[in-house]
């Protein structure tokens, strides 16, 4: 990894989170949320990535030389004040037409793109649905069997009387 690269690395259900390297162990993300605080934000990579592997997006077209890359995701910060609260113009997150996919690529390469809403869109025409509820739906038992593994036994559970 290098200073303004754009990278990814996956979160729950295979969807990728995506920001700008800064080359000094930080990265600008976008976000979700005025909960979590700054929509753009500049934070530690190990804040964000938490366990996941990292991955270089590599594309097949030019992008912007590093200085510009980083010159455009330091910009937008500009975007929202220290409380989160929007102070211009740039788009509210919207997972299927702004997301932190869409900001990545817009910094790297000067247009705003998503593979994965790209992806997502083709594969409901192929029966993406079904496969999104059996994904949920195995997540959701994988929930329940980790929450009852992790509690204290019963002093008589699982024997017969």
């Amino acid at each position: 990894m290098t200073k303004g690269d754009h990278i990814k690395f996956h979160r729950l259900l295979g969807v990728e989170h995506h920001a700008i390297d800064m080359g000094d162990g930080t990265v600008i993300e976008f976000r979700s949320g005025r909960a979590l605080g700054k929509m753009i934000r500049r934070v530690a990579l190990d804040q964000v990535r938490g366990r996941s592997s990292l991955i270089t997006v590599r594309y097949d077209t030019p992008v912007l030389p590093a200085e510009e890359t980083c010159r455009r995701a330091e910009a937008l910060l500009e975007f929202f004040d220290r409380d989160g609260k929007q102070r211009g113009a740039y788009p509210r997150y919207n997972l299927f037409a702004h997301n932190c996919e869409h900001f990545a690529t817009m910094c790297k390469t000067g247009e705003s793109m998503s593979e994965q809403v790209a992806d997502f869109q083709r594969g409901m025409r192929g029966g993406a649905r079904t496969y999104l509820l059996l994904t949920a739906a195995g997540l959701a038992i994988d929930i329940v069997i980790r929450r009852l593994s992790n509690r204290a036994p019963d002093s008589d559970h699982g024997q017969r009387r």
